[in-house]
This record gives C-alpha cells, structure tokens and sequence, in this order.
C-alpha cells in the first residue's frame, strides 16, 4: 500500500460514514458487548459496561474520554444513528426491552449515574426520530415523560416543540 492510498480510503470512508458511527458497530460487536447487553436488559439488571455504545447521549454532557468517543455531535448524527441498519435496530430493540419491563425504576435497572444517561439517551432520540414512539415510552414509564433538560440545551437546536414534556424534572 502506497502512501497515498491511505489518506484515499480514508477519505472513501469519511464519505460513507461520516459520523464514524462504525465505531459505534465495532464496539457492539466486541465482546459480544450489544448481546451481553440485551441479556442484562432483559434480566432487569445492567452489570457491565455498555452503557455509551448501547444508549449514545448528546456531546457536551460528561467530559470523559468515553463520553467524548461515544457522545453524538448533533441531531443530524443521531438522526443517521437511527438510520444505520444495524445501530438503529439496535437502539429502538434495546429501548423496547426496557418498555416490557414492570415494576422496577430506572436506577434500580442501571444505577443512578447510567439511569441519568438513559434518560438523556432517550430524550436525544425522541427527539431526532419524533415518529418511533418507543423512545418516548421509556420516557413516560421510566421518567414521568420529562426529558433530561441538559440533553434538550445541547446543541441549541436540538429540541424546537416537540412531544417530550415541557416539565422540569423533580429535585
């Protein structure tokens, strides 16, 4: 390989995923993490660490490194997150497991901090595909229907009148 075929398929690759949401596929399929994680879903209990790649939040939330590599930059990347064939069947099957189940609170499922990414999680999603109701679901049965205020402040035009609840979320 010469060197100039490298920057050449970089770029043949920037322009079929411009998001890079391939490293959201690479890390599902590592480890089985997205299985591991229907498992756990399913069971009612997260025990691993899949959270970033299963459920992406907003960029601009958690400074981390794993915030910074998994967060979604805007409504048009979480929009082409659904879009994607696999990532987006993933993320309305990883959120209909979570409708099916009863009786448990969202920090009983995942912990207080993961159930704080969850809902920021759902709110960018309800928000980027206003016709899959599945996201606003979880909101109502995990949240009271309020969407995560800092998810809706991120970026600016992220959430003009839609669906979610206007409420502030109780202390």
């Amino acid at each position: 390989m010469t060197g100039d075929e490298i920057p050449n398929q970089r770029r043949r690759a920037e322009a079929t995923d411009p998001y890079r949401l391939c490293r959201f596929r690479e890390a599902q399929d590592t480890g089985n993490t997205y299985h591991l994680a229907v498992a756990e879903l399913r069971a009612g209990r997260k025990a691993s660490h899949w959270m970033w790649v299963v459920f992406p939040q907003i960029a601009g939330l958690v400074l981390s490194a794993m915030a910074r590599t998994y967060a979604i930059s805007s409504l048009h990347e979480a929009r082409a997150f659904l879009e994607d064939p696999i990532l987006g069947f993933r993320l309305v099957e990883s959120a209909s497991i979570l409708t099916e189940l009863s009786g448990r609170a969202a920090h009983e499922i995942f912990g207080q901090t993961d159930a704080v990414k969850l809902r920021s999680s759902m709110t960018l999603f309800a928000c980027a595909a206003p016709g899959e109701p599945v996201f606003q679901r979880v909101l109502d049965q995990y949240f009271g229907g309020v969407a995560d205020d800092a998810t809706r402040r991120l970026p600016r035009p992220l959430l003009p009148g839609r669906r979610i609840s206007e409420r502030s979320p109780s202390p």
